[in-house]
């Protein structure tokens, strides 16, 4: 359950961002549902890593993502668990945003909205395909592309 939750949540941040990037308003029930499971099946990822892998002890998350850092980038670095924990509270805040104030939601910076969806996919592409090796990675790539793709295909130039 634990990767299939991570997975699901990327196929349905695709789906967002393809109504994102196809001019959807933001604010329809069809992008909040969307958008709201994708970022619950996120979280659910968060807890079962915190709980089935970790036992809910934050020093075991951090040295286990040091030693995996170690071995895939040559040097220990823990503090990429706070990246993890900050992924699933900014997202959370950002679904609470949405169905608070959808008219602010809608009208915010598009700067803001660039920074965070490059954040979210910058902790996708590490968790998906960077960290990951053999059939995880594979499909992590499939997940990844499909965001480009996405992207490539709804772009307002497009």
């Amino acid at each position: 359950m634990l990767a299939i939750s991570i997975y699901v949540s990327a196929s349905l941040y695709t789906i967002a961002l393809g109504l994102i990037l196809s001019k959807q308003q933001q604010t329809t029930t069809l992008f909040k549902v969307v958008w709201s499971t994708a970022c619950l099946f996120a979280a659910v990822h968060a807890y079962l890593a915190l709980s089935d892998v970790h036992q809910w002890n934050h020093q075991h998350a951090f040295d286990h993502i040091a030693n995996e850092t170690e071995r895939v980038l040559g040097f220990r670095f823990g503090y990429g668990v706070y990246f993890n924990y900050l992924f699933v509270i900014v997202w959370i805040a950002d679904v609470i945003w949405l169905w608070s104030s959808p008219e602010s939601y809608q009208n915010r910076s598009n700067r803001l909205s660039s920074a965070f969806h490059l954040f979210l996919i910058l902790i996708m592409v590490n968790g998906a395909v960077v960290f990951r090796d053999g059939l995880p990675r594979y499909l992590g790539i499939v997940v990844i592309a499909s965001i480009l793709v996405t992207w490539w295909r709804c772009k307002p130039s497009n």
